[in-house]
């Protein structure tokens, strides 16, 4: 979690802020979709005049971003989701990938630069698949080996597995 300097302590903290303002003041915006649009066409421009620029060196942060998660939250709080138990473990798993990516973005930037001979030119949607998708499995089988609990019973001397 705490790879380099911009993790997600000095930058997460402006969302955790806007979700307590929305909260609090309970923010409701009419047309929230179009303002969303807009975010993202702004966010869109901003990463890709910062590309062209050569002014970004990696896709941390925008401040377009910003914009496009408060309007995200406006309609993403008045989703209404039915009770299901799969919710506890999507919250789990949601967990795990967020605490295990960077990690895995070092791990697949390292293969990455043995397998093409040190180039360090990596393709970020290439990036971003690998790590997502490594990330979830491996927060599944953490998930999975949590649920599987092993007890050791003292009188067979057999471990028994408890399947819940």
């Amino acid at each position: 979690m705490f790879v380099s300097a911009k993790n997600g302590l000095p930058f997460g903290f402006m969302f955790v802020m806007l979700g307590a303002l929305i909260s609090r003041y309970n923010i409701n915006i009419k047309k929230e979709k179009i303002f969303l649009l807009f975010s993202f066409l702004m966010l869109f421009f901003e990463a890709n005049i910062l590309r062209f620029l050569n002014v970004s060196k990696d896709n941390n942060m925008y401040i377009s971003l910003i914009f496009v998660d408060f309007f995200l939250m406006l309609i993403l709080i008045k989703v209404d989701l039915k009770e299901n138990t799969i919710y506890k473990s999507l919250r789990d798993i949601s967990l795990l990938v967020y605490c295990s990516h960077p990690l895995f973005i070092y791990i697949v930037s390292k293969i990455y630069k043995i397998v093409f001979n040190g180039q360090s030119y990596m393709n970020n949607l290439f990036l971003f698949i690998n790590v997502t998708v490594i990330s979830i499995i491996f927060s599944m089988v953490i998930l999975r080996i949590k649920q599987m609990r092993i007890y050791y019973n003292s009188k067979t001397e057999k471990n028994t597995y408890n399947f819940k």
